[in-house]
């Protein structure tokens, strides 16, 4: 009864709620007001228990004033989980916080590209949560104890920590043209405490490919400044995609090493026909077995985005997208499947 009240729950889930939801990066809106989402709702079959795990909601206004665009947002994010027995909660555990907000202003240069700044809430520029499944292979907190809290306590171990944010500034230039496809480098740096949490990322896209970098560093005492003692990431992904009418192909490699010796590997594949996608996701690294992950999801209003956060611009960007389906996934010791909703547009 409670696997067909899950299903039942999902469906309606999806019809309400497919006209919010979040993207992290600046979409620069043209026309004024600008709405982005990206929301998870799942059934756990392993747990027998629902989970928001993360809702993001994101408005930006942008005009250009005399040659300058300007663009103020804000985004805010939440999650229920309405099932941690190890935890004493009420009814719910939510929570709503401020994800990011400030203002940006690009600047058009002598050559075809911009200068931009961003003084923002949300500075540091984030890892790739890039995927061609149904859940993002990344465990988003700040806070390894928020994974015992939030609705991420169940995802695998073989999850990339996503870095942690803080207030600051993001600096760079970007452009199009380049060999055919736009492109953009930029610097943040954020203030926590004496962390003081940075990264610069690099990206260039075209309408089938994409090539990522990402580097983050941050200091690991938040009490004691100690030049010596820090921490540092290096990432590199792409995403290709192939049109074999009336099938789209793709596929996806990441690869990210840290300072300490830290490695990990995700490889993803997917083939796309109409609304209906079928994906497969391998991730090998140093601390857990490996992984082996399935998704299949039916998408209405539009394909699933191919970027829900943080990279270039989307290669389907201007399709909307919510998505009904499944996630399966196993280590050889843990099993799970989950059912659900996923709003991304």
């Amino acid at each position: 009864m409670k696997f067909l009240l899950a299903i039942l729950m999902l469906t309606l889930f999806s019809v309400s709620s497919f006209a919010l939801e979040a993207i992290f990066d600046d979409p620069h809106p043209t026309n004024g007001l600008d709405v982005h989402a990206l929301a998870l709702l799942s059934y756990g079959a392993q747990n027998n228990t629902f989970n928001l795990k993360r809702y993001f909601l994101r408005s930006d206004y942008g005009e250009t004033f005399d040659g300058v665009y300007v663009q103020v947002f804000a985004a805010v994010d939440g999650y229920k989980d309405t099932h941690w027995p190890a935890s004493n909660y009420t009814m719910t555990m939510p929570t709503m916080n401020l994800w990011d907000g400030g203002v940006l202003a690009a600047f058009d240069l002598p050559v075809p590209a911009k200068y931009f700044v961003s003084f923002r809430a949300g500075a540091i520029y984030r890892a790739n949560w890039e995927t061609l499944l149904w859940i993002p292979a990344i465990r988003n907190s700040n806070d390894v104890a928020e994974w015992e809290e939030t609705g991420y306590y169940d995802s695998p171990v073989q999850y990339i920590q996503d870095f942690f944010q803080a207030a600051g500034i993001r600096t760079g230039f970007s452009g199009s043209g380049l060999y055919g496809g736009d492109w953009e480098i930029g610097y943040s740096q954020g203030d926590f405490r004496h962390n003081i949490p940075m990264a610069v990322r690099a990206f260039w896209t075209n309408s089938a490919f994409e090539l990522r970098a990402v580097s983050q560093m941050n200091y690991q005492d938040p009490t004691t400044f100690e030049p010596t003692n820090w921490m540092a990431m290096g990432q590199l992904s792409a995403i290709a995609h192939l049109d074999f009418h009336p099938f789209i192909v793709s596929g996806l490699a990441s690869i990210t090493g840290w300072l300490d010796g830290r490695a990990h590997l995700q490889l993803e594949e997917s083939v796309r026909y109409a609304w209906l996608t079928l994906a497969f996701r391998e991730i090998a690294c140093t601390w857990a077995p490996a992984l082996w992950e399935g998704s299949l999801y039916w998408s209405f209003g539009g394909a699933k985005k191919d970027r829900p956060t943080n990279a270039a611009p989307s290669i389907f960007s201007s399709d909307h997208a919510v998505s009904i389906g499944m996630d399966a996934s196993t280590d050889g010791i843990t099993n799970r499947l989950y059912l659900g909703t996923l709003i991304d547009f």
